[in-house]
């Protein structure tokens, strides 16, 4: 093995990577300033459209509301709409709302659980998930099967995957 103070390019391929991840650094930098200029770019195309749309938006609305006058002063006879070639308007009833205390706003979902909770299961959610972090602290394996740590327990269907080692480069500023 040739000791390392005898190696100079080794500290060349050192500055050699330094110098390159200068260089990444200074294109991220200007990819960021692009990002920077298409956004207010799109910021003022936004401001275009919206400028654009409010008043067709006004005149949609000012239609609309002659429309439900229409219907209000001529009700739809045996159905539940006006029918038109060019479409139709009317009135919908909406789905039904449901609030448990307090408004609509500040319905109160604790109760509500409560209830359910206390004879009607078939209306409760339960989400299951494995805790991979903690497990993870509990395995061991003998490279075919893993175990738990603590008891001993071969877990089935569980193999382990072994994961090469990560070569790493760290340059000092």
């Amino acid at each position: 093995m040739i000791p390392l103070n005898e190696v100079p390019e080794i500290e060349d391929a050192l500055l050699q990577i330094r110098e390159l991840e200068n260089q990444i650094k200074a294109a991220a930098d200007k990819r960021d300033q692009s990002i920077a200029f298409y956004r207010n770019r799109i910021d003022e195309a936004q401001k275009i459209f919206e400028t654009d749309t409010a008043q067709i938006q006004f005149e949609i609305d000012n239609i609309t509301v002659a429309l439900k006058r229409f219907c209000d002063e001529n009700p739809p006879v045996n159905r539940k709409s006006h029918k038109f070639a060019g479409g139709s308007f009317g009135y919908r009833k909406p789905d039904m709302r449901y609030v448990i205390g307090g408004s609509e706003a500040n319905s109160d979902n604790a109760a509500l659980l409560k209830f359910v909770k206390a004879g009607h299961q078939e209306f409760l959610r339960v989400k299951e998930s494995v805790d991979w972090k903690t497990l993870k602290t509990k395995l061991t394996d003998d490279g075919e099967q893993v175990f738990l740590q603590d008891t001993g327990e071969v877990i089935n269907g569980m193999r382990p995957v072994p994961q090469p080692e990560k070569f790493f480069v760290k340059v000092t500023s």
